[in-house]
């Protein structure tokens, strides 16, 4: 199963939620890719993020903002990604990697 996870953040205030997520990530779930999309991203987050080696950045936003992102979002994961997506809301600490989790569940099923 090839695993990509999505995290959209679009209040500056908050970002040190998205931090956090991402330094779990990195620390129990290293190797996999996350694309952190942050519209409007401020210079100082674009440089701290360029220490996380599995984050990919959007910064325009895909033109959505707002509590219904998430649809286009995992859409577009999949679409350009293939595979598996799992949305993690911007304010979650993993506390181990969630890969062997979902593995144990068929890949057309929605957990």
């Amino acid at each position: 199963m090839t695993l990509r996870a999505v995290a959209y953040e679009d209040r500056v205030e908050q970002l040190v939620g998205m931090k956090l997520l991402l330094l779990s990530l990195q620390r129990h779930a290293p190797g996999l890719p996350i694309d952190v999309v942050v519209p409007g991203a401020p210079d100082d987050f674009v440089r701290w993020l360029d220490r996380i080696p599995d984050a990919t950045l959007y910064a325009d936003g895909l033109g959505r903002a707002g509590f219904d992102v998430k649809p286009t979002l995992l859409l577009r994961a999949l679409d350009e990604h293939g595979g598996t997506a799992l949305w993690l809301d911007s304010d979650i600490i993993v506390t181990s990697d969630p890969r062997p989790l979902l593995a144990a569940h068929p890949t057309d099923h929605l957990v």
